[in-house]
């Protein structure tokens, strides 16, 4: 916790024009400090909200070093402003609960997308500019048999959304520009700026029933999301067609959001387990392949490189979900398997030889591929009955 109190000169903007009015710091609020040396004293101060701020004796300014940025949040003003340092933890915590009540299943909208797609003389009834964002978010959207490839995975995992951010802080301005048409995050940002223009899509929509997709975690079990169907078929109008579509690209916009938040932890140093949920399209329909990659040290002295392992998840229509994990320790790979339907299982094991042939043939030594059945997933066993996060 820290106490400050203003400096008695504000800070002058390097253009050398007038100095603006302090900006206000309301209780509550998060503000951004950097840490200055006061050149005539050697004091350090804090520079936030338009001013230099003076720290009161005792807090925790003295592990502050020159040039530092951080976040606090103001938790008192008077008699003395007071500042509770936020660190990378806190952040993460306070976005996630911020966005997890607005996520939805990403599936619901990508229903219609396809629903959309198939019928060419409902989608002409839509506006001109939001028919075209509708079109770009699908092309979009991935082939599954894109994902069967190396390539193509490694691609559709770089256009998730999961680095859209970092990728506008670190690209060239063209570079840039080249990746947006077919990142999903950024996709799904303009199709909701269409929608906003010219009051598309204020209508308010319900629900058609509960939304049963697990949650971005960052650890624990890694399930399927079950299908949808397209809700645009039950629309009585225009209006409400717009209003669910709205609806559904903040809820979709939300869930990259959170899932990048999963990825995050509260040491710096920590980049993985990484997050990652990837939709694409098929001729069963629409899905979500969703991925956590993770990487350990090499468990003994001896032992070279890291490990690498992919859980996966996703739905094969008509067979079911299936679960899986794929671990590379020292140049060979080792696969699970977890159907949740025995036909499934069956099917599997009747193909596990071809399975691991194919898996060869591409240049991966196969270690061990096994199958095991997997429990169904019930959201009703994961406390998640205890609060309605979309309340």
């Amino acid at each position: 916790m820290i106490k400050v109190e203003p400096m008695l000169t504000r800070v002058a903007p390097a253009t050398g024009s007038p100095l603006p009015a302090a900006t206000p710091v309301p209780v509550g609020s998060v503000v951004a400090i950097e840490a200055v040396r006061d050149s005539a004293t050697s004091q350090t101060l804090l520079l936030f909200a338009g001013r230099r701020w003076a720290p009161k004796p005792g807090g925790a300014t003295a592990d502050l070093q020159p040039g530092q940025r951080l976040l606090a949040r103001v938790v008192r003003a008077e008699p003395d402003l007071e500042l509770a340092l936020l660190g990378r933890a806190s952040e993460v915590a306070a976005a996630m609960r911020r966005e997890l009540p607005r996520q939805g299943n990403p599936l619901r909208l990508l229903a219609n997308l396809e629903w959309l797609a198939a019928r060419p003389d409902v989608a002409a009834r839509l506006p001109a500019p939001v028919r075209t964002a509708l079109e770009s978010v699908w092309r979009a959207v991935p082939e599954a048999r894109q994902l069967a490839t190396a390539d193509g995975l490694a691609r559709a995992v770089n256009e998730s959304g999961v680095r859209l951010e970092s990728l506008l802080a670190s690209a060239t301005a063209r570079d840039a520009q080249a990746a947006l048409p077919s990142d999903w995050k950024a996709v799904l940002v303009r199709l909701l700026e269409t929608l906003g223009r010219g009051q598309a899509g204020t209508t308010t929509v319900t629900r058609l029933g509960p939304d049963r997709a697990p949650l971005p975690s960052r650890h624990g079990t890694l399930s399927a999301i079950a299908p949808e169907r397209a809700s645009l078929a039950q629309a009585p109008d225009m209006p409400t067609m717009l209003g669910e579509l709205s609806q559904q690209t903040r809820e979709a916009l939300a869930r990259v959001t959170c899932t990048q938040l999963a990825s995050l932890d509260g040491h710096d140093g920590a980049s993985y387990p990484l997050l990652v949920e990837i939709p694409y399209r098929s001729g069963e329909g629409t899905d979500l392949l969703r991925l956590r990659i993770d990487r350990e040290p090499a468990p003994a002295p001896h032992a070279t490189g890291s490990i690498w392992t992919i859980e996966f998840a996703f739905d094969l229509g008509r067979h079911g979900p299936l679960r899986g994990r794929a671990t590379l320790a020292e140049g060979r790979v080792s696969v699970t398997l977890q159907p949740e339907s025995g036909a499934l299982a069956q099917l599997l094991d009747a193909h596990s030889d071809e399975l691991r042939a194919t898996l060869e043939q591409a240049g991966v030594p196969v270690g061990k591929l096994t199958c095991a059945r997997s429990d169904l997933f019930d959201p009703g066993r994961t406390g998640r009955w205890l609060v309605d996060l979309h309340a």
